[in-house]
């Protein structure tokens, strides 16, 4: 049987989310995931993954314009999350208007469901949940494959409709062939996956929007072959996209224990829960070379972000831990909880210039943002619990903007403005810089509001 395509271009597109940094350490491994477990399994497949954050949109285009001119049957896959859905259904359009037939998946298109094709004809198909046994079973043209127990909807009368059902990642056969990516060695650094989900995925804090791909873990082999092939090429940064590393303490000692001795300076940028940080945990951070990623969250108000049964002195005795370690850190804050006000705001400042009078030396990163509506977390459904904001969006094409429903959110959840809190994470930014001028400071979508806002730094 003839493949149904013989090209795929995965494509994730530029956010107004990311960080200062993210371009440096991360690419889009989704569609990586994707791509590899196609090419693997459709027979004279070309395929190529875009990160949007590093290869603008007419490169992007001027590819898929390109294939289907050389008389190709063109898939293109687009990876939607909150801030890249604008750039995102521009590219989508104008592909399916070269001749490519266009798929969407990711976080945005799950959460909104089927009403995310409402108005799109030019989506042939959206996926929900992980994504690479279904584009496999698309681009083979083998409907049983792809249709088996998932869900994805579509306007194309010849692709069947299933009950959206979200299902996982298939990380026993999960193999990633980052020779896929278009310009790698430019990434200073990339994302790499060992395993999924924190122990709060049932009830993730607040403002948490990141959907669940289910427990699992790669066999730690497959995963340091994939890391020793990029070093290699010269690269030694990764950006580790597990929610917590440590959420199993076997695994995590699995991993250290297999770490290639030919690996020496590389950075594994890890996130783990403070109460995971102990004697045992520290010790498998220090032999993979982690940079510990701890989200501090929010101080003051740190009943209201819903993380567990984590305190504001179990964060001070990780960071002590890490510290004497020596283990690098990387701090998160968000502010905007319910109830933010400016007396909260000076609260959160004075624990971060404790943290940093303390805890300077070790921390390399800080990354400060204010609250973020992403659709289906609990802060989006405290949102639009409220009749008033109901009734304003009811008509408006999903997804909704992110920007606008973050006004609303902090204009009836909390009693400073978002603009006041962006005002007062600028200087808390230049505070720190005093305190130790090589932490790298940055938010999310920080730059891009100042910008939108007119705040002078």
């Amino acid at each position: 049987m003839n493949a149904a395509y013989n090209s795929y271009i995965g494509i994730l597109p530029d956010s107004n989310f990311a960080t200062i940094q993210s371009d440096r350490i991360s690419c889009p491994l989704g569609q990586l995931v994707i791509a590899s477990f196609a090419k693997e399994r459709v027979k004279g497949l070309d395929a190529v993954v875009y990160n949007g954050m590093r290869t603008s949109k007419k490169v992007i285009l001027n590819r898929i314009n390109d294939e289907v001119k050389a008389k190709k049957k063109v898939a293109v896959g687009i990876t939607l999350t909150a801030g890249n859905t604008e750039d995102g259904f521009e590219i989508a359009e104008k592909a399916h208007k070269y001749g490519a037939d266009v798929f969407i998946g990711g976080t945005e298109t799950t959460m909104c469901g089927e009403d995310i094709l409402e108005g799109r004809e030019y989506i042939k198909a959206a996926i929900f949940g992980a994504g690479e046994n279904r584009m496999a079973g698309i681009l083979s043209g083998n409907r049983a494959d792809c249709l088996a127990g998932t869900a994805w909807l579509s306007y194309d009368k010849e692709i069947q409709s299933s009950p959206i059902y979200k299902f996982g990642l298939d990380f026993e056969n999960i193999k990633v062939d980052y020779n896929l990516l278009y310009d790698l060695k430019g990434h200073g650094g990339v994302s790499v996956l060992y395993g999924n989900d924190c122990q709060h995925v049932k009830k993730r804090c607040y403002f948490c929007g990141r959907q669940s791909f289910g427990t699992g873990f790669r066999d730690p082999d497959v995963f340091w072959n994939e890391v020793l092939g990029l070093y290699e090429l010269g690269i030694a940064t990764f950006n580790h996209t597990m929610d917590n590393i440590a959420v199993d303490m076997e695994k995590l000692g699995e991993l250290a224990k297999t770490k290639p001795i030919q690996l020496r300076l590389d950075k594994h940028k890890t996130f783990i829960n403070a109460t995971d940080v102990n004697e045992e945990s520290a010790t498998y951070l220090k032999k993979i070379n982690a940079i510990a990623a701890i989200g501090l969250e929010n101080f003051a108000l740190m009943e209201k972000v819903g993380k567990g049964k984590t305190k504001v002195l179990d964060h001070l005795r990780a960071l002590q831990q890490l510290r004497d370690k020596r283990i690098p850190i990387s701090l998160s804050m968000v502010l905007g909880i319910p109830g933010e006000t400016k007396d909260t705001l000076e609260e959160n400042t004075e624990w971060i210039d404790f943290i940093f009078k303390e805890y300077g030396e070790a921390i390399d990163q800080f990354l400060i943002s204010p609250l973020i509506i992403t659709t289906g977390s609990r802060a989006y459904h405290d949102l639009m619990a409220l009749p008033k904001i109901r009734r304003k969006y009811k008509e408006k094409q999903i997804p909704l903007d992110t920007f606008e429903m973050s006004e609303d959110y902090f204009d009836n959840f909390c009693q400073v403005s978002r603009k006041e809190t962006l005002e007062h994470i600028l200087s808390i930014n230049e505070r720190i810089k005093k305190f130790n001028p090589r932490v790298t400071v940055s938010g999310h979508i920080l730059n891009t509001e100042v910008q939108i806002k007119g705040i002078k730094r």
